[in-house]
């Protein structure tokens, strides 16, 4: 298999001990090697860009959208890797409370993260109780990091009727 082809079927996940000619090692070196996936959906165009490039230098593969149905799309056709969501409340039409109507409908066991200027006790009761954690515009790249971080490593389970995140 070629170079390129063999990059693309380790991503999605294809690999295995008979593709590698049955060296399993290398099969399960394959998978770690994975990056986790962050999806990062928000309207203001600078800030998807500066966060995409942070997300990039921290080692995360990265996705973004400028509107909650643009962001679904890609949830939806998204590999496996796609851990995080990264949610804005604030968008035009479409805004996070709507797209976090469908986010567990389309990627069952994704964390959510809120991030918006937002103050927690302004933002809508669906929106608080389905997301994992809500970082409050501005923040610090490390808190974030560290944020996605430990939404990556927990074992996914839905937030649907999740408790409401403490405020920052």
């Amino acid at each position: 298999m070629g170079t390129w082809l063999r990059t693309i079927a380790d991503r999605l996940g294809f690999t295995n001990a008979q593709q590698t000619g049955g060296d399993t090692a290398k099969a399960d070196t394959a998978k770690k090697a994975v990056k986790t996936a962050v999806l990062v959906i928000d309207d203001d165009a600078h800030f998807l860009a500066t966060i995409r490039d942070s997300l990039k230098e921290h080692g995360f593969e990265t996705y973004t959208a400028a509107c909650g149905a643009t962001g679904l799309n890609i949830l939806a056709n998204a590999p496996d890797n796609l851990r995080v969501l990264l949610l804005d409340y604030k968008m035009p039409q479409f805004d996070g409370a709507d797209t976090m109507r469908y986010v567990h409908q389309v990627r069952r066991n994704i964390k959510v993260i809120g991030v918006t200027a937002v103050p927690f006790d302004q933002l809508p009761e669906g929106f608080r109780n389905g997301v994992d954690k809500i970082i409050s515009k501005p923040f610090r790249t490390e808190e974030l990091i560290a944020a996605i971080k430990e939404a990556a490593s927990q074992q996914a389970q839905p937030a649907l009727n999740a408790p409401a995140s403490a405020p920052p």
